[in-house]
């Protein structure tokens, strides 16, 4: 599907205009809407949190059209700012799905996007899943080519990258030619959200908002491009463009973006998460209850926990977070979450949760270590070996490559609207949520979008 001697933008924008839904294969089609199903739980729930009050009341101070929803409120507002705002809720509680590889989270960019722009555009769920499924494509290509580069560089790949996915996804609902979309997705790429990480470090509200920014700067780059407005198409490989100014000095790889494209569906490689936490402490998570499951072990007995790690995950070694999103960042706060309530969902990360004397305590004897051995491993898998050793002398370890979500660990469907039966129906009603579950599960044979988004109010 690659055209010869032309920019990388062409080659995407050839393969976005050329396909069409009947093209793609089932399974991804399958894959998608589990992916929509995720993202409106992480979305509902996000928008109950302090970070999304405050967020909304600013949007609805500025008196703006009443286009398109805001999931979980009770208003509209323009289809710019509510893709904004959702995208927002859908990345603020680290619930959202992910790529290994690439280091990104499509879903929180991309479905607000679609979605946003379809209640507009009175889109069908066939268009959406399309857009969607396309917008992942393209955004985990670019994140598989730079994403490590960047994270080295402490830049937050998700929103960089995701920016071209929801380019992507806007330009196929607006049905931008093939022109037009290269434009679209040059015209993106030069106003990528470029986030330093210092959120990993210090509490704060911002960590989702340059998420939020991409999928914004997404629509706008369609409907720029659909006007005519004209990027730089060698956005993606020129002198000064997205890869040297995200990459340089470290090593990406160009060749990634367009590799096997239309034959592997990069989507089947997205992970679910199913603790609301940075995905690099999940193994150690995971790794934490393989012990738990088998032993009968009490905070007061256990004198130290290490946790063996990838270097990558390691630098999340703060054990006494001040915050919901240094917590969600803290290897150690997640084990000994784990240890001392026996799960790790959302109320796990609320304040008073966080500030607990038996956790503080007990996360004090938290080591992560860098484990070099690990390195090469890295992010082929996630390794890492948790070891708590109690006062009677005893030691219990479990390792874990892939924590459960992964495709090597894969969930169910039906697992994934477990995930969201659980969680969302804190605010909705059970009647509420099945037809949510419904419509996703039916998308492709929804003739307006406008069926699903009606349903998704607190």
């Amino acid at each position: 599907m690659e055209k010869e001697n032309s920019y990388l933008c062409e080659e995407l924008a050839h393969f976005i205009s050329d396909i069409t839904f009947e093209e793609i294969p089932e399974y991804v089609v399958e894959k998608a809407k589990m992916c929509i199903l995720d993202t409106l739980g992480t979305a509902l729930l996000g928008s109950q949190t302090e970070a999304a009050r405050k967020l909304n009341k600013v949007i609805q101070s500025l008196g703006l059209p009443n286009e398109c929803t805001v999931i979980g409120a009770c208003y509209k507002t323009s289809r710019l700012y509510a893709a904004y705002v959702n995208s927002m809720e859908a990345a603020y509680l680290d619930f959202d799905d992910g790529h290994r590889e690439s280091g990104i989270h499509p879903g929180c960019i991309i479905i607000p996007t679609a979605l946003t722009l379809g209640e507009y555009l009175n889109a069908s769920g066939e268009q959406i899943l399309e857009s969607v499924i396309l917008g992942y494509e393209v955004a985990i290509r670019v994140g598989v080519a730079t994403g490590m580069a960047q994270f080295k560089r402490r830049i937050d790949a998700p929103s960089t990258c995701g920016v071209f996915g929801a380019a992507t996804a806007a330009g196929k609902l607006l049905g931008l030619n093939e022109h037009e979309l290269a434009n679209a997705l040059a015209i993106a790429g030069s106003q990528t959200p470029l986030s330093p990480s210092i959120w990993y470090y210090e509490p704060s509200m911002v960590k989702s908002l340059p998420h939020a920014l991409a999928s914004k700067v997404g629509i706008l780059s369609a409907m720029l491009a659909k006007e005519g407005f004209l990027g730089p198409l060698g956005i993606l490989e020129g002198r000064g463009g997205f890869c040297e100014a995200t990459c340089l000095p470290e090593k990406y790889q160009l060749e990634k973006i367009t590799e096997e494209l239309g034959r592997k569906w990069r989507i089947m490689e997205v992970y679910f998460k199913f603790y609301p936490s940075c995905r690099w402490c999940h193994s150690a998570v995971d790794a934490t209850f393989n012990i738990l499951h088998t032993q009968r072990i009490k905070p007061d007995d256990i004198v130290e926990i290490t946790v063996k790690t990838y270097p990558t995950a390691a630098q999340l070694s703060l054990n006494e977070p001040k915050d919901d999103t240094t917590a969600r960042l803290s290897i150690p706060y997640n084990v000994v979450a784990a240890i001392v309530y026996g799960e790790l969902g959302v109320d796990q990360f609320n304040i008073d949760a966080i500030n607990n004397p038996i956790v503080l305590q007990l996360a004090r004897k938290v080591s992560v270590v860098a484990d070099e051995s690990f390195k090469d491993k890295y992010p082929s898998a996630r390794p890492t070996t948790v070891e708590i050793k109690l006062k009677n002398g005893s030691k219990y370890s479990s390792h874990v490559d892939f924590p459960y979500g992964e495709p090597e660990n894969p969930p169910s469907a039906e697992q994934v609207r477990y995930k969201f039966v659980k969680w969302v129906g804190k605010y909705l009603s059970q009647e509420k949520i099945q037809k949510i579950i419904e419509n996703v599960e039916n998308l492709d044979k929804l003739k307006n979008i406008k069926q699903l988004i009606d349903l998704l109010y607190i």
